[in-house]
């Protein structure tokens, strides 16, 4: 494991030292490191998930790994062996040592906002938004605005006609795991068909077929009402004797929005609120953010994330 770390470190390293480079760990951890004049800077950290992939280690912006020490912040060296711990911990003290690995004098860029699942529960870990092509207003300059696209991907797998509705539930918010649909007919649910089914009116709904291709194995609808119920689409596959997998998907894609826009154009799924401190919003960074955090249990929490300024 030691080699693959060092041979997957040193992958990423070239002779074009003056530029920015991006290091990613084994198991998709994601580290930022920046070369300069053969120096190799600390890791400049969030102190959110990004992406899905936690800082190596996730201790806080802008921290010194200092001497090997903060390596236990690093998910994959807890389950190592003693020794194994030692060796990570021996190269990373001759990295520091050898001043190849320095602190990041950069600070880490501000907060722009604060972005939480508009409803509490595990299914908000699923939302993904993406920040791009951030450019200058150039009806209200120097003002930047930014195209949005916010997904929520609601996946169940093992599904049988007699569990589908303790699984999705028969009402909003209801089940085992409530997420972007809920089972809204009252017969008792048949095996589907494998196929996409988009949901329409208000609220949105869709009746899945039989696995003959027939009406009538279930009706699903939006868990709640307005026309952003109709972007969910629900896709039924894998059917294999009497279990299947049944995928919602809600999406929204929104072009040239400003911070406050921004915090009203996704209201369906999503709550955007002031930074850290508080403070105004302000332009995000490009990028991919997952929401993490939400959870079913008694007292259910939403996800939620710090998104980055943009600089």
């Amino acid at each position: 494991m030691l080699l693959h770390f060092v041979r997957t470190v040193f992958a990423n390293v070239s002779l074009d030292r003056d530029r920015p480079r991006e290091y990613k760990a084994p198991t998709s951890q994601f580290v930022r490191y920046e070369f300069t004049r053969a120096h190799l800077s600390q890791p400049r950290f969030r102190d959110k998930p990004f992406d899905s992939r936690v800082a190596f280690p996730p201790k806080g912006r802008n921290q010194c790994l200092s001497a090997g020490r903060e390596a236990d912040k690093w998910p994959p060296y807890n389950s190592s062996t003693a020794a194994l711990k030692n060796s990570i911990d021996a190269w990373l003290q001759h990295l520091v040592r050898n001043g190849d690995l320095v602190k990041d004098t950069q600070q880490p860029p501000a907060a722009a906002m604060v972005i939480t699942a508009k409803d509490p529960g595990a299914a908000g870990n699923s939302i993904k938004i993406v920040v791009s092509n951030v450019r200058e207003d150039v009806a209200n300059p120097p003002n930047k605005i930014f195209d949005v696209t916010v997904t929520e991907t609601d996946t169940y797998t093992g599904l049988t006609p007699a569990t589908i509705k303790d699984v999705l539930g028969t009402a909003a918010g209801g089940g085992q795991k409530p997420g972007l649909v809920f089972i809204s007919s009252a017969a008792a649910p048949v095996l589907p068909a494998a196929g996409t089914n988009p949901l329409s009116t208000d609220p949105a709904k869709a009746t899945i077929n039989k696995a003959d291709a027939t009406p009538g194995a279930f009706d699903v609808t939006a868990k709640r009402g307005g026309v952003d119920g109709a972007l969910t689409v629900v896709i039924i596959k894998d059917v294999v004797g009497q279990t299947f997998t049944l995928v919602a998907v809600w999406t929204k894609n929104a072009n040239a929005m400003s911070p406050a826009a921004f915090s009203t154009q996704f209201a369906y799924e999503i709550v955007v609120s002031a930074p850290p401190g508080g403070g105004a919003l302000l332009v995000p960074a490009p990028g991919t953010l997952v929401l993490a955090g939400g959870a079913d249990a008694q007292g259910p929490t939403p996800a939620s994330t710090v998104v980055p300024a943009n600089p």
